[in-house]
C-alpha cells in the first residue's frame, strides 16, 4: 500500500497503513482524505468560515496535519454515512497508539494523529 502521496511522516505512515489495514479486516472501506498540509493550507482551511466564505472546517492553524503527523479518513464510496458509529474506527486507531479527534472537546472524528 502506497501512502507516499499523503506525506506522512517516517513514523506515522506505518501507523497509518496497519490503520487501513485493521479496518479492511473489519469490513471498513477507508480511504485516507488529508495527510500533510502546508502552513498556508492550514491557515486557509482555518479562515474559511471565519474571513472566507464556506463552513467551519477547523479549529487550529496549530495542526498535527502540518508536521506530517495527521491524517484525516473517510469511506469509499458513501464518505460519511450518517449512521456509523465513528468509534469503531477510533478504538482501531486508538490501539494502534494513534490520538483520535474524535475523543476531543470539539470532535473530529475523522481525524487521527500522533
Amino acid at each position: 500500500m502506497n501512502l507516499s502521496k499523503w506525506k506522512l511522516s517516517a513514523r506515522l505512515e506505518p501507523l497509518a497503513k496497519e490503520f487501513l489495514y485493521n479496518c479492511q479486516v473489519k469490513g471498513y472501506d477507508i480511504r485516507i482524505t488529508s495527510g500533510f498540509r502546508s502552513q498556508a493550507e492550514q491557515n486557509a482551511l482555518y479562515a474559511q468560515g471565519r474571513t472566507a466564505p464556506g463552513e467551519i472546517v477547523t479549529w487550529t492553524k496549530d495542526s498535527k496535519h502540518v508536521v506530517q503527523n495527521a491524517f484525516d479518513v473517510a469511506f469509499k464510496g458513501n464518505p460519511y454515512p450518517k449512521n456509523f458509529d465513528w468509534e469503531k474506527l477510533g478504538i482501531i486507531g486508538e490501539e494502534l497508539g494513534l490520538r483520535w479527534g474524535g475523543r476531543w472537546k470539539v470532535k473530529d472524528s475523522l481525524h487521527f494523529e500522533i
